[in-house]
């Protein structure tokens, strides 16, 4: 077995586990969750998706070192991000989607207080305009 195969393996892996979490949770799902109120369940099948993924990578890295201490004369000399550079990539927007998913769910929050005092009314306008603004923006986000 050469390098080269190994790296082909491991792409072609990643490309499946990419291939399948896609179809765990997708763009259109997860706005999909977000617009029924159910944007804790779009969070946890995004940790669930990155937690895979990177169990994945710590997987690989731990036969590596494996590899390395019981065949020290033929190590595994491949650069990491040769094998990994699109799952990555893809665990980089899962990060950002689970980023803005936790943001819309405490921007949710909003939309029910209410405060008191002598200013109370005015404060809650303003609370209530920002989480207005927000719903726009994340409405202009989906159309992309």
């Amino acid at each position: 077995n050469t390098p080269a195969r190994l790296v082909v393996l491991m792409r072609e892996i990643c490309n499946a586990l990419i291939e399948q979490a896609c179809r765990y949770v997708s763009g259109e799902q997860i706005f999909n969750l977000i617009e029924n109120e159910e944007a804790a369940v779009a969070v946890q099948q995004l940790r669930t998706t990155l937690l895979v993924c990177g169990t994945f990578k710590k997987t690989y890295f731990d036969y590596k070192q494996i590899a390395g201490e019981e065949c020290p004369a033929n190590p595994w000399r491949i650069q990491n991000n040769a094998l990994f550079v699109r799952l990555d990539s893809f665990l980089e927007r899962c990060h950002d989607i689970l980023d803005l998913t936790q943001t819309i769910v405490q921007f949710g929050k909003l939309s029910k207080i209410e405060i008191g005092g002598t200013k109370g009314k005015t404060l809650t306008a303003s609370v209530q305009q920002i989480h207005h603004d927000f719903g726009l923006s994340v409405d202009a986000f989906k159309v992309l």
